[in-house]
């Protein structure tokens, strides 16, 4: 996931900001256009250690301590790893790292699109850690995520397009997700990866830094204890990796296209606490129509832009709810006006990926989303 603006940021979006330097992802309060951000009263510490580490948002503070946190959870339990506790101290820890490492992943998929640092090796630097702090090499979420579903929401060029799960229990296509994209999602990154390869491009050198790193450390875990590396460090891992993919059908099932209707392609989930820890990675429906904006304006711009024209239905206020009526409970599968679920027709997957295609994609439609 590297993604950035050419002034201070990765090379990956670097290249693209010199396609195309107008579009910066942010958003007029009259028009739907790009615009400065505006900022509020801020602390002077805060301002003082954005400006010490180089961050382009203060705000993203927050995301390094959530970084900070997640880290801090697994050592501890790491560190306790052979301690006799209790079966329910045992359950509340392992679902505290997977949720946390979950947090991570939303982290992950907000830099893939906007670049947190000023400074190129700090975003590269970064990625690393993000990608022993969620459990998989970042920059492999680009292709899958930025270039293809992002560019070709629920159309046969996007790999995780949810009319590919057919089951009639709702749960079946939750739990079957993973199952059912995973290959179409590796043989078109294969092919991207060697493309970028024998181009020389940026996001392929750092894609191979984020596996050798993510390998070498998750075999010396392996080494040092195989048994609660696969409890305490693979699984709650797994589940964040599994959580960021397989929170697309929730987002998008039973919703058209952004060709379509751009105001009724996703859905929201618009909990306080959910947003706050993922950076308000709830607001799906204005990040698909300005995939470069950073998190801090999303809610504003959703509320004012996109609530007014959109179903009641998309604004979702409890996440696990929702998931509970929709994929427990009977008859939960529903188009997103709450009207019967209409199967579409079964399509072919289409190849997204060609020899032109850039790095990655935030910034370069970021002014144009309107």
């Amino acid at each position: 996931m590297a993604i950035m603006s050419m002034t201070s940021a990765n090379p990956q979006e670097a290249e693209e900001k010199k396609l195309n330097p107008e579009a910066d992802g942010k958003v007029d309060a009259q028009e739907g256009k790009p615009t400065k951000h505006i900022v509020a009263d801020v602390p002077a510490w805060r301002t003082a250690a954005a400006k010490a580490l180089h961050l382009r948002h203060q705000e993203d503070i927050r995301t390094i301590c959530i970084v900070a946190c997640t880290w801090l959870i697994f050592g501890t339990r790491w560190y306790f790893r052979n301690a006799e506790l209790p079966l329910v101290v045992n359950i509340i820890s392992w679902w505290t790292c997977a949720i946390w490492s979950w947090f991570c992943a939303c982290i992950v998929h907000n830099c893939v699109h906007v670049a947190q640092f000023e400074e190129t090796w700090q975003n590269q630097a970064w990625q690393l850690v993000l990608t022993l702090s969620y459990g998989f090499p970042v920059s492999t979420l680009v292709p899958g995520h930025n270039l293809s579903h992002h560019k070709h929401t629920q159309g046969p060029k996007d790999v995780i397009r949810t009319s590919k799960m057919r089951w009639g229990w709702n749960l079946l296509n939750l739990l079957f997700l993973i199952p059912t994209i995973f290959y179409a999602i590796q043989v078109q990154d294969h092919a991207y990866m060697k493309k970028q390869q024998e181009k020389k491009r940026p996001i392929f050198k750092q894609a191979c830094r984020e596996v050798a790193l993510f390998f070498t450390v998750q075999l010396a875990f392996l080494l040092w204890d195989w048994k609660s590396y696969i409890l305490f460090v693979a699984a709650p891992q797994a589940f964040a990796k599994v959580g960021i993919i397989s929170i697309n059908l929730p987002q998008h099932d039973g919703c058209p296209g952004p060709e379509e209707n751009k105001y009724n392609c996703a859905r929201n989930f618009t909990g306080l606490i959910l947003n706050y820890f993922t950076c308000n990675n709830g607001y799906h429906t204005i990040h698909h129509m300005y995939p470069g904006m950073h998190w801090t304006q999303v809610i504003e711009a959703h509320e004012r832009l996109v609530k007014p024209k959109m179903h009641p239905n998309l604004d979702q206020p409890n996440l696990l709810w929702y998931l509970f009526v929709t994929y427990v409970l009977p008859g939960g599968r529903k188009m997103y006006d709450g009207s019967p679920y209409v199967m579409p027709v079964l399509e072919e997957d289409q190849p997204w990926y060609t020899e032109d295609t850039l790095e990655t994609y935030s910034t370069k439609v970021a002014g144009k989303a309107e």
